[in-house]
C-alpha cells in the first residue's frame, strides 16, 4: 500500500470582483482535487457546484476555506469561487491520486493557525493511517516572490507548490505534501516564507490511502470424533443396566487473524453428531425378566 501521490498543481485564482475560476490541474477520475483560499474583509463564499467545504476559518478580517472533490472523472468542471463582498480573493487547487474512494479522504484535519510572523507555524496532526500523506494548506495576505520551504518533525521535509499574484493588495496561496510512512505526530509546521506576507493562516491534514481488501474469513465446521460407548453385558439373574453419562469435550474453533484493515469474521455453526447409548445384552436363563432403564423409561424383556 503506497501513500498518495501529487498530480498536478493549477495556476492561481484570484480577483477584486467577487468572483474567481481556478482552471483545475491534470486528474482522473477517483483522484481528490484540493483548494485553499483566503479573502479580505470576512468575506464569504459560495461552495463550487460539487465540491465539499473541509473547514473555515478567520484571522482577523480575512476569511480562509478548504474545500475537496473527488473526481468522477479526467474532465471536472472547473469551479467557480463566488463571494460576497468587492475585495481581494486568492485560490488554488492541487490533485492527488492513490486516495480512499469512498467518504471524506482524510482522516485527520487539524486546527487552524494563523499569525503575522514570517516563519508561519501550522499545527501539527497525529496521522492515524499508515503511508498517509501529510498536506499543509497555507495562504499568505501578501506576496513573496519565491514562496516558503516547509519543515516538520515526520515528514521533515514537504514538496512546495507556491503561486501568487498581484491582485488588489497582492496575495499568495500554498500547498506542500510529504509521505508519513507510519502512523504518528507530524509535530509542528513550519513554513519559512522568504518575506513578510503580513498575516497568514492554514491548516494541516492526512490523506489516506484505500484500505486493504475485506479479508472474509468464513472457518469449516469444527470435526468431532465420538466414539459410543457400547458396554455388553451377561445377565444370569435379574439385572438392572444403569449406563452412566457419557463424558463429551468439544473444544470450539476460535480463528486468530492478524491484519492492519477491515475484517468480516464468519464462522459457521459447528456441528456434532452423537450416537446414542445402546448397550449389548446376553441372556443366560430362562423365565426371567431384565429391567433396563433407557432415559428414564423402564423396558421389559420377558424370556422363557
Amino acid at each position: 500500500m503506497a501513500a498518495p501521490a501529487f498530480v498536478g498543481a493549477s495556476a492561481i485564482g484570484s480577483s477584486t470582483a467577487g468572483t474567481f475560476t481556478v482552471t483545475l490541474p491534470t486528474h482522473a477520475a477517483n483522484d481528490i482535487l484540493w483548494s485553499i483560499s483566503w479573502y479580505r474583509a470576512s468575506a464569504t463564499v459560495l461552495t463550487p457546484t460539487g465540491w465539499t467545504e473541509a473547514a473555515t476559518a478567520l484571522r482577523g478580517t480575512t476569511r480562509y476555506y478548504l474545500h475537496w472533490i473527488r473526481a468522477t472523472s479526467a474532465a471536472e468542471t472547473n469551479p467557480v469561487f463566488d463571494y460576497t463582498g468587492a475585495d481581494d480573493g486568492f485560490g488554488l487547487v492541487v490533485s492527488y491520486s492513490g486516495c480512499v474512494t469512498t467518504g471524506n479522504p482524510y482522516d485527520v484535519l487539524g486546527a487552524f493557525a494563523s499569525g503575522t510572523a514570517q516563519s508561519a507555524v501550522l499545527t501539527g496532526i497525529t496521522a492515524l493511517t499508515a503511508e498517509s500523506l501529510i498536506v499543509a494548506s497555507i495562504g499568505g495576505e501578501d506576496n513573496t516572490a519565491t514562496g516558503g520551504p516547509t519543515t516538520g518533525t515526520d515528514p521533515a521535509t514537504y514538496v512546495e507548490h507556491y503561486v501568487e499574484a498581484a491582485t488588489g493588495t497582492d496575495g499568495c496561496v500554498q500547498i506542500a505534501e510529504q509521505a508519513q510512512t507510519t502512523t504518528g505526530a507530524t509535530g509542528d509546521v513550519t513554513v519559512a516564507w522568504s518575506a513578510t506576507v503580513v498575516g497568514w493562516g492554514g491548516w494541516v491534514m492526512a490523506l489516506v490511502p484505500p484500505v486493504s481488501n475485506p479479508i472474509n474469513v468464513t472457518p469449516g465446521n469444527a470435526t468431532l470424533t465420538f466414539t459410543t460407548f457400547a458396554p455388553t453385558v451377561t445377565a444370569t439373574n435379574n439385572v438392572a443396566v444403569t449406563p452412566g453419562n457419557a463424558t463429551l469435550t468439544f473444544s470450539t474453533f476460535a480463528p486468530t487473524v492478524a491484519t492492519t484493515a477491515n475484517i468480516n469474521l464468519t464462522p459457521s455453526a459447528a456441528t456434532l453428531t452423537f450416537t446414542m447409548y445402546a448397550p449389548t445384552v446376553t441372556i443366560g436363563s430362562t423365565g426371567t425378566t431384565y429391567y433396563f432403564p433407557h432415559g428414564g423409561i423402564g423396558i421389559g424383556i420377558g424370556t422363557g
